[in-house]
């Protein structure tokens, strides 16, 4: 995982699967930025290949997060199937989604889009040794 941060505008990139082992990766992950409080936090799920109810639940908080301390949280749409369960479940009516990570407004608070961090889940592998499924 790499994290770079700015004061006013955080880009996460995630790929590969976000479920109950990965997920808390990722909820650390935010913590951390919207520890800077960011004006802005995107959360880009374009690489994203698996997403379950628990990957789900990091993202909600975030969004709840953001709205009781007066921040904007954008969630770019993952790619089928995951999308699948975002229809399904209406998940991205509670926060604002795009599906282009380049369709993000900036907004004149929004200041410095020059900062990107990307999350690899597992690189090069699904899922860790010591949490893999039997």
């Amino acid at each position: 995982m790499r994290i770079e941060r700015s004061p006013d505008r955080q880009y996460v990139a995630v790929s590969g699967e976000l479920d109950i082992y990965a997920a808390p990766f990722l909820e650390r992950a935010v913590l951390e930025l919207e520890d800077a409080r960011p004006l802005l936090l995107v959360i880009d799920l374009t690489g994203l290949s698996f997403i379950d109810s628990t990957g789900l639940s990091v993202l909600l908080a975030a969004a709840e997060r953001a709205r009781k301390q007066g921040r904007r949280l954008i969630v770019v749409r993952p790619p089928l199937p995951a999308l699948r369960v975002f229809t399904l479940t209406r998940v991205d009516a509670g926060m604002e989604c795009i599906d282009d990570p380049l369709d993000v407004t900036v907004q004149p608070d929004d200041r410095d889009p020059t900062r990107v961090t990307v999350l690899e889940l597992w690189p090069g592998l699904d899922e860790p040794e010591s949490a893999q499924r039997s």
